[in-house]
């Protein structure tokens, strides 16, 4: 009533129903009183509204006496715990202990005449005496303002020129005095620490950015480090990054970068905070600017990218492989490829970075570089392109016979060309060329597209015309494509291609290379087996010779790794309980480089030799290895959330007859939970028959739209997670029928994903029918 006739301005009756309020000591008098504070400041009665905000402090004081000497505590549980321990312990009668939220609501009752009287004096320009009313509500303890209130404030402070009083507020209000109460502290010790909203945080930072007080901006951003919530957004940060480079302090720039990174890596805030197209504008701004931060130094570009890049490689499937994707992509597309010095120079100082953190194991990553690298190989002119589509076309003069020289063509044009060519190729960095090599070799394995064994061959020749020295191990995987599509390949040692009747001889040596302790090389593949009597000794657990003797379950990781070398040397086929602690202890040392060629490209041989060298049930014993083995690949490729391998290697457990155990399928199914990626399609178990079990109908995991399709790609998220749902009944379907018993972890997995998708009856009928009788 009293806010609606002051908005009409009926003084006379706003006073009368102010004294009503009064006499019955209305709840909401604060706002009562500012309402008509606000009035009076309107009208020009200034001396009216001093006098009612006098006559209400005094109130406060009052009020606030009666309460000074209370017990303040944390929270409703520690008032209970404290008043029994004064009431029976030291024998106080009735003891008077307040919460700090009970307190905060009997200060912020009084708040609004406080703010409105400081908000009139900013917009007199009397700037101290509205700092010195809100010192007096915050440390006399009478009232505590809102963060809106304070926003308003520092807002107004900002707006008629006062930036460094504004800066003060902040100052005095981001901090408090035993905010938290406890054991032993009254009231009038506790002062609240309430801070501005993000919303005055951001017009302070804007201010002082624009004013290049770089000092200020991280005074104010390590004041709220410790605050709750994000209050300091990323999109503020990316409005001062702005400014750096605007100004051209490209070190505020760089910190700033970090800082973005910190938000997005630590805080989890939503990564559309730092949109692609902001990203697009920033690296569009560095290379503008052409920052370089002394010669001989990295671009900034470069050092802005790899702060915002998340360095984790093993981060992959997650949110934050695309956040890595979208940074790289965008700071490809900035870089200009027609200026050939400037863009070959931030291409080889990304792949470093890229090189440094083996971000092209994450497999969108991976994909964005090939994408680029491509448009980047494409810029050559196309009769520099030239290289053997067969091994039929490779003479003795290997590369000389697909280069053109720096004189030929008839016109000026054609010989600028070519020397274009022949800097690009020389400019181009090692790293750059063993980048390109990396994600395409990975993209072949990945995708089989033929033209990227073109493109392998390409950066082949414009690493050898540049004389670059590349990594023996990046160039043998790439060879290594190459010779399984039946595709030219390059010597190793010079670089240059190799003619028909030299690669008989690589198919060879490829094939007698050994695993090493430091080989990251998926060629390392042991020989077959050829004795039985060393593989019936490997196989036969306690008596399997002196290499399977010597290897404990304490071994440290390096002797079981060297034990394993030997096996391999040895043509011995390892336990399947001993190869399974080797590949555990290199999972758990993140030795992807050990554990991986184990599962891929070993255990398909093994597999294949045990019927030549095994006389018992060679079907029994291929689906233990299987079991044990490939369930841990499962397990770790989830994980990852490379989810197309840890589904392939699902799909070969099932179709040698076997089941993954529980532990692999339920990371298998968290993984398809928390990624974005499509749905593999997984084999049905056709082995027994179909039947009931614990009363549940079969279920059988979901088919594409054709039975060779291998993924599903849902239209919505529902859709989605119906689907995941499905899948996961199979899994304990199956795992039931074969009486594999599901963990608990597996069933908690199980339970989200049905509650997600909504599917109540399966959920209710596994915990009531099924666990009982399966744990």
């Amino acid at each position: 009533m009293i806010r609606l006739l002051c908005a009409y301005e009926r003084e006379p009756d706003a006073e009368w129903v102010l004294s009503l309020a009064k006499n019955t000591h209305g709840k909401y008098i604060g706002d009562n009183i500012a309402s008509m504070m606000a009035m009076y400041y309107r009208r020009g009665n200034a001396a009216r509204a001093e006098s009612l905000f006098e006559e209400f402090k005094e109130t406060c004081e009052h009020g606030f006496q009666k309460i000074r000497n209370v017990t303040v505590m944390p929270d409703g549980v520690s008032v209970q715990v404290e008043r029994w321990q004064l009431e029976h312990e030291e024998g106080i009668e009735k003891p008077n202990v307040i919460s700090t939220r009970e307190l905060w609501k009997f200060r912020s009752r009084h708040s609004a005449p406080f703010f409105r009287k400081a908000l009139e004096h900013v917009y007199r320009k009397e700037v101290d005496i509205a700092v010195a009313c809100l010192q007096e509500a915050r440390y006399k303890g009478l009232a505590a303002l809102s963060p809106s209130q304070l926003d308003a404030i520092i807002l107004n402070m900002i707006g008629h020129g006062f930036l460094a009083d504004a800066f003060g507020v902040f100052a005095s209000f981001r901090s408090g005095m035993n905010a938290a109460g406890g054991t032993g502290i009254a009231t009038h010790q506790v002062i609240s620490s309430d801070l501005p909203s993000h919303l005055g945080l951001a017009a302070l930072l804007n201010e002082f950015g624009r004013a290049s007080d770089w000092n200020r901006v991280w005074q104010i951003i390590s004041g709220v480090k410790g605050a709750p919530g994000n209050l300091v957004r990323v999109e503020t940060v990316q409005a001062l990054l702005f400014q750096a480079l605007a100004s051209k302090d490209w070190p505020q720039a760089i910190k700033f970068a970090n800082r973005i990174a910190t938000l997005v890596f630590r805080d989890g805030i939503e990564l559309q905070g730092f949109s692609g197209d902001c990203m697009r504008s920033l690296f569009g701004c560095l290379v503008e600017h052409g920052a370089i931060l002394s010669r001989g130094e990295r671009h900034l570009l470069t050092e802005v990218v790899e702060s915002l890049l998340h360095k984790n490689a093993l981060a992959m499937g997650s949110v934050y492989e695309e956040w890595n994707s979208c940074i790289l992509q965008c700071a490809f597309d900035s870089i200009d490829t027609d200026t050939l010095t400037e863009s070959l120079r931030l291409w080889n100082e990304i792949s470093d970075v890229i090189s440094k953190y083996d971000l092209s194991k994450q497999q969108l990553v991976c994909l964005t570089i090939t994408n680029a690298a491509i448009s980047l190989l494409d810029s050559v002119p196309g009769k520099y392109r030239a290289v053997p589509i067969t091994t039929a076309q490779v003479a003795d003069s290997g590369w000389n016979g697909f280069v053109l020289s720096s004189d030929s063509g008839t016109y000026e044009a054609e010989r600028q060309e070519a020397v274009w060519v022949a800097g690009f190729h020389s400019k181009g960095s090692d790293h750059l060329w063993e980048c390109m090599l990396d994600v395409f070799t990975k993209s072949a394995h990945r995708q089989y597209p033929k033209i990227l064994f073109k493109y392998i061959l390409l950066v082949f020749k414009f690493a050898f015309l540049g004389k670059a020295s590349l990594n023996i191990q990046v160039v043998n995987a790439a060879n290594e494509a190459l010779l399984a599509a039946n595709q030219p390949t390059v010597d190793p040692g010079t670089g240059n291609l190799l003619s028909c009747d030299k690669l008989t001889n690589i198919r060879e040596q490829s094939q007698k290379l050994k695993l090493s302790d430091g080989d990251t090389s998926s060629s390392a593949v042991p020989n077959a087996p050829r004795m039985a009597s060393a593989c019936d000794k490997a196989l036969a657990g306690a008596s399997s010779g002196q290499a399977s003797m010597r290897i404990k379950y304490d071994t440290p990781l390096h002797g079981k790794l060297k034990w394993y070398k030997n096996c391999c040397e040895n043509n011995e086929i390892p336990h399947y309980s001993t190869l399974k602690l080797i590949l555990k202890d290199a999972i758990k040392n993140g030795m992807r480089y050990h554990w991986e060629p184990i599962v891929r490209d070993h255990m398909p041989k093994y597999l294949e030799s045990l019927s030549s060298c095994y006389s018992g049930d060679v079907t029994d014993l291929r689906q233990k290895y299987a079991d044990a083995i490939w369930s841990q690949a499962i397990n770790q490729y989830a994980a990852l959330g490379e989810i197309e391998e840890a589904a392939d290697f699902f799909r070969r457990i099932v179709w040698l007859g076997g089941y993954p155990v529980s532990h692999a399928t339920a990371g298998l199914l968290t993984s398809l939970v928390a990624s974005s990626l499509p749905l593999p399609v997984l084999p049905r178990d056709w082995h027994g028959e179909t039947r009931e079990v614990f009363k549940m109908e079969p279920a059988y995991p979901p088919q594409g739209d054709s039975s060779a399709d291998l993924f599903i790609v849902p239209s919505n998220l529902g859709e989605r997670n119906k689907i995941v749902a499905e899948i996961g009944l199979s899994m304990l379907y199956s795992m039931l029928r074969r009486e594999i018993w599901p963990t608990t972890y597996f069933y908690c997995v199980l339970f989200s994903v049905l509650g997600q998708a909504r599917m109540d009856a399966p959920l209710k009928h596994i915990f009531s029918n099924v666990m009982p009788l399966a744990m």
